[in-house]
């Protein structure tokens, strides 16, 4: 509970950014719907650009934290980006959850009833950066699926939590993937 206090601020801010790209990827999706090509490719695109957003959020928290301990002597939290990841995550993996259960329901009954159809257009509208990715990947299989757009729902959370993970890390010890795009100060 403390941590959840103490980085409430980031948690808040990783959850504004997704929502700011699933507005994003809503209309790049909307535009490019009617080719699944363009589609898939807008959608890498999307998921692409929401990690780094995460990285460079995660590496400044990272960066204040490494001068911080290091000033203080403290032992280092290379975790802490994961669990950040993990926590402004936690919406999409309870959706992703109430789909595996509406799933299992699916498989029983033969339906997919309402709480998959509820959990599964939530999790479209919110991750919606995804929906080429998804698209592409249940066509490719033979069609949509309820197993497939579950576990794909539930792997959507990994690349988010990895970029704040690294970038956590990264900031922690001051180290830069992007330094040549950065510029040096005049002397």
């Amino acid at each position: 509970m403390k941590f959840i206090k103490e980085h409430s601020y980031d948690i808040t801010k990783l959850l504004i950014n997704q929502l700011a790209m699933t507005v994003f990827g809503l209309v790049l999706s909307l535009a490019f719907n009617a080719n699944d090509t363009l589609l898939l490719l807008v959608s890498i695109f999307s998921v692409c650009f929401h990690a780094v957003i995460v990285y460079t959020v995660l590496w400044d928290l990272g960066s204040k934290d490494g001068v911080k301990g290091r000033a203080r002597g403290l032992v280092p939290d290379y975790l802490c980006g994961l669990k950040i990841g993990l926590l402004a995550n936690a919406i999409n993996a309870l959706l992703a959850v109430l789909m595996l259960i509406g799933t299992i329901i699916a498989l029983s009954s033969g339906q997919p009833g309402a709480l998959y159809n509820i959990a599964h257009t939530t999790a479209s509208l919110l991750e919606a950066t995804f929906l080429g990715i998804v698209k592409a990947v249940s066509t490719g299989i033979g069609g949509r699926t309820y197993i497939t757009e579950t576990v794909l729902y539930f792997l959507a959370i990994i690349p988010t939590t990895a970029a704040a993970t690294l970038g956590y890390i990264m900031g922690y010890l001051d180290k830069r993937i992007f330094s040549r795009f950065q510029s040096t100060p005049r002397q």
